[in-house]
């Protein structure tokens, strides 16, 4: 099973640690979700486009890790599922508008702040540990 929540406005890199300020019920939310047994993968994205005055954010929850393979599928699969499966309406027209491969891609990579919100828990994730590149490491 998939879910979709729409969970609110985008973060910007000043933002507070989440269980901080506004956001707080939202992290509250996260942590359940994040430690309930019945969750594999867990994608947040953004979307401009969807009729808001600011970016929202969107939180993709999975039953299976199997959701990995299509959340960081290549972009030309994922317009192949979409023709494949999305039908067009009645009238012949496209029903998906503004979806497509290259709009799937551009989800997959988490944006830059809410990275930094995400790493300003505490304890620090380890994740964090392998963001960036450091310039005085060895490449060899």
């Amino acid at each position: 099973g998939v879910a979709v929540v729409q969970v609110g406005t985008a973060p910007n890199i000043h933002d507070p640690r989440p269980d901080m300020g506004v956001y707080a019920t939202r992290e509250s939310m996260f942590l359940v979700l994040e430690s309930h047994p019945g969750v594999a993968a867990m994608f947040v994205y953004e979307e401009a486009h969807c009729g808001f005055n600011e970016p929202h954010s969107f939180l993709l929850v999975c039953k299976s890790s199997e959701c990995r393979r299509r959340w960081y599928a290549e972009s030309d699969a994922v317009d192949f599922w979409v023709y494949e499966r999305v039908k067009p309406t009645k009238g012949g027209e496209v029903s998906l508008v503004h979806y497509d491969g290259a709009t799937q891609f551009s989800y997959q990579v988490p944006p830059r702040a809410w990275e930094t919100v995400y790493c300003r828990r505490e304890p620090t994730p380890f994740e964090c540990d392998y963001r960036g590149l450091d310039p005085e490491r060895k490449v060899f």
